[in-house]
């Protein structure tokens, strides 16, 4: 009950948070039955152990959920993108938790062999139950998933922007193909034939003044005085 809530509060989905549930559940059952096929009986140990099943295994369903909800599109571009965004990382927590719990297998206290054992098995049924099972489901089903709020009005917003600034802002029409791709058919786009615009303005233009004129005196026709003789 607790791992629902948790689930619905950070998907704010109910049918992703029950199918993240159920998947817990699964991983719950799972363990146990394989604690009792290893002839565990119940005791301090395997009752310490049970009881953070559910806090080892919400991980990767959790990660894989978030990312399906925040992805946009129909269901197989949301399938993609939360593998694609949050599928390696789960992976390679997987890969690192299993190899750190290898280590447990060889130790002498019965405590931590037994803990290396459990965390194996959770954290092994807990990425196949999330990748191969819960996606899966959602996969499947094709439940779509309403956007509400401030995120849905910005959506439709940014559509009715788009259609009405293509083409110059001529749009056309709109069909609904899935949950959430739409298909435009445009019309043909107009054709805007360039033009060349002369300059009537006239560049100014600058006389150049006329040379100055040099007065050359003849010295035979001056007296000693420098006065012009007759």
């Amino acid at each position: 009950a607790v791992a629902f809530f948790v689930l619905l509060l950070s998907t704010r989905s109910l049918h992703i948070a029950f199918f993240a549930s159920v998947t817990i559940m699964c991983v719950l059952i799972s363990v146990t039955g394989t604690m009792v096929l290893l002839g565990w009986s119940l005791g301090v140990v395997e009752s310490v152990l049970i009881g953070i099943i559910a806090g080892f295994s919400v991980d990767y369903v959790v990660h894989l959920a978030h990312s399906y909800k925040a992805a946009s599109g129909d269901t197989e571009t949301r399938i993609r993108a939360a593998f694609g965004d949050m599928g390696i990382s789960v992976l390679n927590g997987m890969i690192t938790s299993v190899g750190a719990s290898i280590p447990l297998f060889f130790c002498q206290l019965q405590f931590f062999k037994k803990f290396g054992t459990f965390l194996c098995m959770v954290i092994g049924f807990s990425w196949i139950f999330a990748n191969f099972a819960f996606m899966s489901v959602l996969a499947q089903l094709k439940i779509p998933i309403q956007k509400k709020g401030k995120k849905a009005s910005d959506d439709a917003n940014a559509e009715d922007v788009l259609e009405f600034s293509i083409n110059g802002g001529v749009a056309g029409t709109k069909n609904v193909v899935d949950d959430n791709v739409y298909e435009y058919n445009l019309p043909p786009p107009i054709k805007i034939e360039p033009k060349i615009y002369e300059s009537t303005a006239t560049t100014p233009t600058i006389s150049k003044p006329p040379p100055t004129q040099e007065i050359v005196l003849n010295n035979d026709h001056c007296d000693s005085n420098g006065e012009e003789s007759a």
